[in-house]
């Protein structure tokens, strides 16, 4: 009798599969071994399988927000390994989540960083845009071991950048605290009216 209060009593303070907080990744775990990084001359090359996991796990993540997304996952050049499309979106949705996979790819940083730097200073925007970046957030490294293996990007809706997070955190475990948003600055004499880039009305939440 005493075997099975033990048992129930240990069950119970059980902490379920589904609660546990994600275990980080390392290195060897999500890049290409053997032939086929011999193939590629490529031994820090991100798993298509982990790509594709990070984008059902953003997915999910739009499901349980009632939202619609787009999703790239890029490797450390720019090319893509998974993209995924949810229903409801348009081009400018689909191109702006690329976009800003190769905006991470600039500096290996958010690209809500970069966001933030043209909210200060507006004038560095033309460059960015010239230079092919988009300055939004919804961009972010991926990141294993202290090793830049690409970025995703995620466009479509007022939390692209917090979908893109979660599927980090759950395929490759905890992440950097998202870049804090700065108020936006008065405007410009000439400006345009103010647009999401690849994104709903809807704002955001602050983190």
């Amino acid at each position: 009798m005493k075997c099975v209060m033990i048992a129930a009593v240990a069950c119970a303070l059980a902490v379920p599969s589904w609660a546990q907080a994600p275990k980080a990744k390392t290195l060897d775990q999500v890049v290409a071994h053997g032939a086929a990084a011999e193939r590629a001359l490529e031994h820090n090359a991100l798993l298509g399988s982990i790509a594709e996991q990070i984008s059902h796990a953003c997915e999910k993540y739009a499901v349980d927000h009632n939202i619609s997304v787009s999703i790239f996952v890029v490797d450390q050049y720019g090319q893509v390994i998974h993209a995924h499309r949810m229903d409801g979106q348009i081009a400018n949705n689909i191109e702006t989540a690329l976009m800003k996979a190769k905006t991470v790819l600039w500096d290996h940083q958010p690209s809500h960083i970069r966001m933030n730097q043209h909210i200060q200073n507006p004038f560095t925007e033309f460059r960015s845009i010239e230079m092919g970046l988009f300055p939004n957030k919804g961009g972010l490294p991926i990141v294993v071991d202290k090793q830049f293996l690409g970025a995703i990007g995620v466009g479509g809706s007022g939390l692209d950048e917090e979908c893109a997070d979660y599927a980090l955190t759950q395929v490759l475990g905890p992440q950097p605290p998202l870049t804090p948003n700065i108020p936006a600055r008065p405007p410009l004499m000439g400006d345009p009216p103010q647009r999401g880039g690849g994104a709903a009305p809807q704002q955001a939440p602050a983190r």
